[in-house]
């Protein structure tokens, strides 16, 4: 009889779902790596001879700012370098809030793991974002109104892919981690 490996855990949601922060907290608690997509998307820009500043966030903003496309050639190079590491090991993976509309990166990931989605309610997403300014993605004059219109096509997305859908409703940590857990 071969035993087969427990699948790696694929978090995506919209920005500040606690993507990040729910991964490495579940990961620590079953003793499992943690990637975030964005730091092996930095290594995948280092690679192509860019010279970026240490912080991630930034990084990631900054390549996004400058080429969507090339955002996305690296977020795709990034997952098939995740895909790797799941081959050998189970993991637990970040995505990006915006990664969900990377097609060929989802049909990677999707062949992987277990992609589960991190349902919050938009009002609580809107509140969290807007708290550090208004961010380059959402329209100026009408944030409001941009956030929502990339809210309900990326939740129509995330339904569509994920295998796993948690709806965290605001919980906690700790309320947020019993949630996944009871879906797992």
């Amino acid at each position: 009889m071969k035993l087969t490996k427990s699948p790696s855990l694929i978090l995506m949601g919209m920005k500040h779902t606690g993507k990040s922060t729910l991964g490495r907290t579940i990961a620590k608690k079953r003793n499992l790596p943690f990637y975030d997509l964005d730091d092996l998307l930095e290594k995948e820009a280092q690679k192509m001879g860019r010279d970026f500043p240490e912080s991630v966030r930034p990084v990631c903003r900054e390549i996004y700012r400058y080429s969507k496309d090339l955002f996305q050639k690296l977020e795709l190079m990034a997952g098939e370098m995740a895909a790797s590491i799941m081959e050998k090991e189970t993991i637990v993976l970040a995505l990006g809030g915006g990664a969900i509309e990377n097609r060929g990166l989802m049909e990677i990931l999707k062949a992987a793991g277990r992609l589960i989605f991190l349902d919050e309610s938009a009002d609580l997403l809107y509140e969290r974002i807007i708290r550090g300014g208004i961010p380059s993605f959402l329209d100026p004059e009408n944030p409001k109104g941009s956030f929502l219109t990339i809210y309900e096509k990326r939740c129509a997305l995330y339904y569509e892919t994920a295998e796993t859908v948690v709806k965290l409703r605001g919980a906690s940590l700790m309320g947020a981690l019993e949630l996944l857990e009871e879906n797992l």
